[in-house]
């Protein structure tokens, strides 16, 4: 179903494809053709550099973000690096609800999402409390997780 709606320049569809392809999800791994499909959605976007410089001034180093996936329903609470240049958040660590917690994991929402928002208390709470039961702490000063 993604791949077909990607074909007809459906950034969303593109976006999901380019998520299965980054996790070997229903597919095997490949992260160039990721990187290939997020590029796509990117521009396919009519006006995703205005979308990008809007959320590169929003969402700053050290953020806690969420967002909803419309198309998957997977909730994604991440501790944000920032808005890359392809408009996805990088993340130091993110929960999502089907993965679990996770380090170091390519960036799967961004500038065709209008409903990433600052984490609540509950949603921020939930993130660091999945970090510590993985057996991790975060060195705010550091900007760097701490195994222990």
């Amino acid at each position: 179903y993604f791949l077909k709606s990607a074909r007809q320049n459906n950034a969303d569809a593109a976006l999901a494809l380019a998520e299965c392809y980054m996790k070997g999800k229903g597919t095997s791994k490949n992260l160039a053709k990721a990187k290939q499909w997020v590029k796509r959605a990117v521009n396919n976007e009519d006006d995703g550099a205005e979308i990008l410089a809007n959320l590169k001034k929003d969402a700053k180093d050290g953020d806690v973000l969420y967002h909803k996936s419309p198309l998957t329903g997977i909730e994604y609470i991440v501790m944000s690096m920032g808005i890359n240049d392809y408009g996805y958040v990088d993340s130091y660590f993110r929960y999502n609800s089907a993965y679990g917690f996770g380090i170091n994991v390519p960036s799967v929402f961004g500038i065709k999402e209008n409903n990433i928002t600052p984490a609540t208390k509950e949603q921020r709470d939930l993130l660091f409390q999945k970090m510590k039961e993985a057996g991790y702490e975060w060195d705010n000063d550091k900007k760097e997780l701490i195994r222990y």
